[in-house]
């Protein structure tokens, strides 16, 4: 579980997060991921049995010439 604020490119959540999420590329629910809060993304992909309690915002996706580099490092948040 995770309360926090979580800004990426790619996000992609299995657990539990209490906070707001920010992606500026795709958010993906996996498994039976739970969120509670805003939500702020481009693309959602979410599985059968997601539960999200909050609020979504579709941002547009970034021409890849405007982009910043991102940062491909990896954290893993385990329950």
């Amino acid at each position: 579980m995770v309360n926090a604020r979580i800004s990426a490119g790619v996000v992609r959540i299995h657990g539990e997060v209490l906070g707001s999420v920010l992606a500026t590329e795709r958010v993906e629910f996996r498994g039976r991921a739970r969120v509670v809060g805003g939500l702020e993304a481009p693309i959602v992909v979410m599985d059968e049995g997601v539960l999200f309690e909050g609020s979504y915002r579709m941002t547009t996706v970034h021409p890849e010439e405007t982009r910043e580099p991102r940062d491909l490092s990896v954290v893993s948040l385990k329950r």
